[in-house]
């Protein structure tokens, strides 16, 4: 059956609703969105396996994290730590879709129109001083002249979808901190877990 986990949506950003449409569309999970106390509360009790939290100021955060121009956001993940493959499963699921859905938005989103022209901006005010930014400027200032380009074919032609940008070359641009949810304050210990479940066997 699907994995059950939850969203919580703290960024009101497109890049942020896309990365949530993504993980709903995903035949693997079963998708609900919820508070940070309520998704915390459901995996501590086990009726989610896992949850998503999606800080505040992500969609801008992440675009600048692309090319190392600011912090990364970080994306905190709930889980349950008895089923660690159900949070690796969610980290590069996560992983795969934040890649794709930021390249996209550097290439063809506002959030990307914004950080390339005060990129652009603030290297045309130190251009004497740094003349080893020139190229820099020039691939910057390409970029701008694609996104523009692709700005005026989809008000001319709007189409259904447009591919993602190739993260070749590019930062990881978030990081993630994993909280395992656990009733006792003692750390969760995985060999326990085993060597309980082979003495019920044993004894079965």
């Amino acid at each position: 059956g699907k994995v059950d986990i939850a969203v919580v949506m703290l960024d009101d950003s497109n890049v942020a609703k896309k990365i949530a449409t993504a993980l709903k569309n995903e035949t693997t999970f079963n998708v609900v969105e919820l508070g940070v106390d309520e998704a915390r509360l459901k995996v501590l009790k086990g009726k989610l396996s896992a949850a998503v939290v999606i800080p505040a100021g992500f969609g801008t955060a992440s675009v600048k994290g692309l090319f190392g121009a600011g912090p990364k956001p970080e994306i905190s993940l709930f889980y349950d730590p008895s089923q660690t493959a159900v949070l690796q499963m969610t980290k590069g699921l996560l992983t795969q879709h934040v890649m794709e859905i930021v390249t996209s938005e550097m290439t063809n989103g506002p959030a990307g129109q914004e950080f390339v022209s005060e990129s652009l901006d603030k290297l045309e005010a130190v251009a004497s001083k740094h003349p080893e930014q020139k190229p820099l400027r020039e691939m910057l200032a390409s970029l701008k002249a694609f996104q523009t380009d692709n700005l005026a074919t989809a008000n001319k032609a709007p189409s259904a979808s447009t591919p993602a940008a190739s993260a070749k070359g590019f930062t990881l641009p978030f990081t993630t901190k994993e909280e395992a949810m656990t009733s006792g304050p003692a750390k969760y210990n995985g060999y326990a877990h085993s060597f309980a479940g082979m003495s019920v066997q044993f004894i079965l």
